[in-house]
């Protein structure tokens, strides 16, 4: 089996101008997986998508190989993360090279750990080899939330979970965006990462799980980074 980790990191952002090269800690965003990828030993071939030679030089100059640069029409915000994928996978097998397995890693999830990158892998191998997603714990449960229909507010769920006790609702998770892994022949046939069922890799840690989309996102992980070091 041959596996393919893919980062993809366009050079465009509207929330945060040159997100992918945001410093977190003092380090460019996108580095942050890399080195989470590499740290956890897992066997793969490392492949950056970019359109900006930016975040290409910015890689290269840490090591990391950037052999081509995205074309335009997969770097604005209508392109998915299955267009880019695909895309990465047709570069390589114009050249004879197949892989089986791929596993996607966004650097906006900058903290999640090498151990969780090998043990989310792990389980994807457990699984079957079923598409595997990362989930974590949601910090609003769905049987709270509310739809207002007409200026009448429902239960936004089927099951009125408004007069059960937080301890009494059911166990309920959100995608948190960190890891992806599937294998190449399900992600061309279903065309998603995330398809009607998965194996789920529970992440409970709130750090892990963080997702920069915003400046408040990016400000919160450098306070998590800070707040775990030791305090002199």
């Amino acid at each position: 089996m041959t596996l393919m980790a893919l980062i993809p990191a366009r050079g465009g952002s509207k929330r945060i101008p040159g997100k992918n090269l945001a410093l977190l800690e003092g380090k460019p965003l996108i580095l942050w997986s890399l080195d989470a990828l590499r740290l956890s030993g897992l066997a793969c071939e490392i492949v950056i998508s970019t359109d900006s030679e930016d975040i290409a030089k910015v890689c290269r100059e840490y090591g990391y190989a950037v052999e081509w640069l995205r074309p335009a029409e997969l770097s604005d915000d209508s392109a998915s993360s299955v267009d880019v994928a695909l895309h990465a996978l047709e570069y390589y097998e114009k050249l004879g090279i197949n892989f089986d397995e791929l596993i996607l890693l966004q650097p906006t999830s900058p903290l999640r750990s090498p151990e969780s990158i090998l043990g989310a892998y792990e389980t994807f191998k457990e699984g079957g080899d079923n598409p595997l997603v990362s989930v974590s714990p949601v910090k609003d449960h769905p049987m709270w939330a509310v739809k207002i229909i007409d200026g009448r507010g429902f239960a936004f769920t089927e099951s009125n979970g408004f007069m059960m006790r937080s301890q009494e609702l059911p166990k309920a998770y959100s995608l948190n965006g960190s890891i992806y892994i599937t294998k190449t022949i399900d992600l061309k046939k279903n065309l998603t990462f995330v398809p009607e069922f998965f194996t789920p890799y529970i992440i409970m840690s709130n750090a892990e799980s963080i997702d920069i989309d915003d400046p408040e996102d990016l400000g919160f992980a450098n306070y998590l980074l800070q707040a775990a070091k030791p305090q002199e």
